[in-house]
């Protein structure tokens, strides 16, 4: 009688395809996560804002895009995204983050000097939104 030695063919590429389904899922929730971070990431970013915009608010000062020209106010208009580095109101030493690389400013930001103010960053799929009661991403 011969003795058996090893694995057969068809043992082997049963073991190849576990391994093949087990790592593409690990590659889908891995992805998942870093979308994840990346997300929190930047929700920490503009959470740091929230004290400046409320000295801005107190000042009555409205937030503005682009640094302080007298022409751009955060009113909810299409275009007043906010510019990186630049002022978040006039006379604030405060600047508008630099977010992830696959974060932008989205929509328009909003400010109604003593009541209200919002913007936002999305990446198409996640989106983080500031506004007085706190960074909420959906």
């Amino acid at each position: 009688m011969k003795n058996k030695r090893g694995f057969t063919l068809v043992e082997l590429l049963v073991v190849i395809a576990i391994i093949g389904i087990l790592s593409s899922v690990a590659i889908v929730n891995l992805n998942s996560a870093k979308q994840k971070a990346r997300a929190a990431s930047v929700q920490a970013a503009l959470s740091q804002l929230t004290t400046a915009v409320i000295i801005c608010h107190d000042d009555n000062l409205n937030l503005t895009p682009d640094g302080g020209t007298p022409a751009a106010v955060c009113d909810g208009e299409v275009g007043d995204v906010p510019a990186v580095g630049r002022p978040i109101c006039a006379g604030s030493t405060a600047n508008w983050p630099t977010i992830d690389t696959t974060f932008t400013y989205s929509g328009a930001c909003d400010s109604t000097i003593g009541t209200s103010w919002s913007f936002a960053a999305s990446d198409g799929t996640k989106t983080v939104t500031c506004t007085q009661t706190g960074c909420a991403i959906s």
